[in-house]
């Protein structure tokens, strides 16, 4: 159990929302393109090709 169980999240919403706050319209609106096209490439590419994407190649243990 983490004491004062509410207050973190509370306080971690409050302390991005002031960040947001204090960006630039400008730097807000890059930001949101860029999360965008990396949405829409992996929607339409990397979920379509599961079987040559995403694998991680584990080195090999025989010496």
């Amino acid at each position: 159990r983490m004491p004062l169980w509410p207050l973190a999240p509370v306080v971690v919403l409050a302390s991005v929302g002031y960040v947001l706050y204090q960006q630039a319209g400008r730097d807000l609106a890059i930001t949101g393109a860029v999360v965008v096209a990396a949405a829409l490439y992996y929607v339409l590419y990397l979920r379509r090709h599961p079987h040559d994407r995403w694998q991680v190649a584990a080195p090999d243990d025989s010496d």
